[in-house]
């Protein structure tokens, strides 16, 4: 059985592509489902932000099934400020809440760990979550 591989991503560069000609295989990336429709592969990698542990940043290349949370995904930084808990610090229970309702997952490969709770902020070609 031939050993499972993650998609190429271009060396030094914020664009992503599963058939790029000057690629390297990368062995960690995630994907974003909602119900079984893949909707977006983000690979980790150095940017030219750094984001504090425990976020994670990586290139975002939306799917197929993109459009179909494109609007959840893009309300999410709006959710995380207006949904503040009792002390005023912000939180996530409405993106979560519709996360859940819409089956929207991140999901961790190679060992294919499923997050269905996850932070998810998306800019153009750049991704930073945490899970």
């Amino acid at each position: 059985m031939a050993a499972q591989t993650g998609p190429s991503v271009s060396v030094g560069h914020l664009d992503v592509g599963l058939q790029n000609a000057m690629s390297v295989q990368v062995s960690i990336y995630w994907t974003v489902h909602c119900g079984d429709e893949l909707v977006a592969t983000i690979v980790p990698g150095p940017h030219r932000y750094e984001y504090p542990w425990p976020w994670q940043s990586g290139s975002f290349t939306p799917a197929v099934g993109y459009d179909a949370v494109r609007d959840v995904l893009a309300e999410e930084s709006r959710y995380h400020w207006e949904d503040v808990d009792d002390h005023g610090y912000p939180g996530n229970s409405r993106f979560w809440k519709e996360l859940k309702r819409r089956n929207i997952r991140l999901q961790r490969h190679p060992d294919g760990e499923t997050f269905t709770t996850f932070d998810l902020h998306i800019d153009g070609a750049l991704a930073w979550w945490r899970t």
